[in-house]
């Protein structure tokens, strides 16, 4: 396992919400990166929504749309300018199967996965 190959610690924590928490500390390190992943991406164009049985159909493409409209806030700031304010750096990436909006930062860490948790997971 890699985590053994490159001698860090891991730990993992399924939360009751269904997501998988992740932490990997590291002594020392100034640098902190957060990265929220989602798995839909670019081949997912169907789908169940939950609570129902049909089968909905996006148009390809659908899934780096979103990537870009999430960070739209209903204040009309974007998040990506919120997170700079507090001093981080982020990103978005759709690949074929995930989708993961990420930051990077050495100051404000809470504040910046304050941002980073609320509008993605409260899309306006």
């Amino acid at each position: 396992m890699i985590k053994e190959i490159l001698n860090e610690k891991m730990v993992v924590k399924h939360l009751d919400n269904g997501l998988d928490l992740i932490l990997v500390p590291k002594k020392g390190a100034i640098k902190k990166y957060a990265v929220y992943a989602t798995h839909f991406g670019s081949i997912n164009n169907k789908f169940v929504v939950p609570g129902t049985s049909d089968i909905v159909e996006v148009p390809d493409g659908v899934a780096h749309f979103l990537e870009h409209k999430l960070f739209e806030e209903e204040d009309g700031v974007n998040a990506l300018d919120k997170l700079s304010k507090l001093g981080a750096n982020a990103n978005a990436y759709t690949s074929f199967n995930h989708t993961a909006y990420l930051f990077e930062g050495t100051e404000n860490f809470e504040k910046c996965l304050d941002v980073l948790i609320n509008f993605v997971q409260k899309p306006y």
